[in-house]
């Protein structure tokens, strides 16, 4: 054999033995974001899976199917790279009473969170129809602890995809991965089918409840565990325990004595035309009998629009005698050129508020021109 082919040799055998690691690598990675889930019901242990979503210096946000959680406001959780060892957590947000729900779960304390543990990356744009092969990493039973499954997208059908291998009912509240990236969350298994909810819900799920997520791009790039520091990617803070409050919003709103109202989501998002923008917030309020809550989109410091919101608890985003104190609000508008630099939420008194000093008010930057 000449030179130049034990050199050829060398090279490829080099090449194969660095890329078998970074292989192995990957699934290790993948495990290091998913969690075992143990919640205990009237006396009853359950087992499931959740995963990462957010990493704070302090705290790990972990999402999971609501069933597995439903009852117990105090799960326990075990990391990957920490196994046999449970650390308590907290049941922040539950879609309750649905079989197809999620849950929000949080770890506090850094002598909690075990070392590695990383945010597994939502995928972004990815269309599942049917056919597609994916990967599932939890808990059925009989399979083994942190079990690998491969499985298979056997079609869609309204927000539910239909699963097609080797799952069990460990496996809810797990992830379904494609190329790296979450595709769906695992919220069900039925007989030889299980039933996952596409990463779309999932992200609107938790962006609804004030989770703000950096891309899949930029999880893939920070180090794990490692706090974000652009402004996009910052996370909020946790909930309070007392309250099972979302995460604190971008821009805190002003309280006052009479009530309150915050911002806990906002986004601008450039439409295809290039002369609109789609504005879509969403915030809590709290306030007396009477208060109402308004919106407004600003450019600098000038109100450019008023658009309307709409409350889930009060009629007409006025909190009629013997409704609930509390709310939840959202305004969604297309806005024209000049962009909106700014989104305004406040809470009013009287029917129209006109005229009249706000009971509070919060204010969040709007990143519109950033598209």
């Amino acid at each position: 054999m000449n030179t130049k082919s034990v050199l050829a040799t060398v090279m490829v055998l080099a090449f194969l033995s660095l890329g078998q690691p970074s292989r192995a690598q990957t699934l290790e990675q993948q495990k290091a974001g998913v969690v075992k889930v143990t919640a205990t019901v009237d006396g009853q242990r359950r087992t499931g899976t959740g995963f990462i979503v957010r990493l704070d210096q302090d705290t790990a946000y972990i999402l999971t199917a609501s069933h597995v959680v439903e009852g117990d406001n105090q799960p326990g959780i075990e990391f990957f790279t920490r196994q046999n060892v449970a650390v308590p957590a907290e049941t922040a947000r539950i879609e309750g009473g649905d079989p197809r729900g999620l849950a929000l779960l949080l770890v506090r304390g850094k002598s909690n969170l075990a070392q590695g543990i990383l945010a597994l990356p939502l995928a972004e744009r990815i269309r599942l129809s049917g056919g597609e092969e994916v990967t599932a990493i939890g808990f059925p039973r009989g399979g083994g602890a942190w079990a690998v499954v491969r499985a298979s997208v056997v079609a869609r059908e309204g927000r539910d995809l239909t699963i097609g291998g080797s799952l069990d009912e460990g496996n809810s509240g797990g992830p379904l991965l494609k190329d790296g990236e979450v595709v769906g969350v695992v919220t069900g298994v039925e007989g030889s089918f299980g039933r996952a909810a596409p990463v779309t819900i999932a992200r609107l799920v938790l962006e609804g409840w004030g989770v703000r997520l950096p891309t899949a791009t930029a999880e893939r790039e920070s180090a794990p565990a490692a706090p974000p520091s652009s402004r996009e990617s910052a996370p909020a803070a946790p909930p309070s325990s007392r309250e099972s409050a979302p995460a604190a919003p971008p821009s805190s709103g002003l309280r006052v004595a009479q009530g309150s109202i915050e911002i806990l989501h906002a986004r601008c998002e450039k439409l295809r035309a290039g002369t609109s923008f789609r504005v879509t917030v969403n915030g809590e309020a709290q306030g007396p009998a009477g208060a109402a809550v308004r919106t407004a989109l600003a450019k600098d410091e000038k109100v450019t629009a008023t658009p309307k919101a709409s409350c889930k608890e009060w009629k007409e985003c006025r909190r009629d005698a013997g409704a609930p104190e509390k709310t939840r609000w959202s305004m969604s508008t297309i806005a024209l050129l000049p962009a909106p630099t700014h989104a305004v939420a406040s809470l009013v008194p009287g029917a129209q508020g006109e005229g009249q000093a706000p009971y509070a008010e919060a204010r969040v930057e709007l990143d519109c021109l950033a598209w």
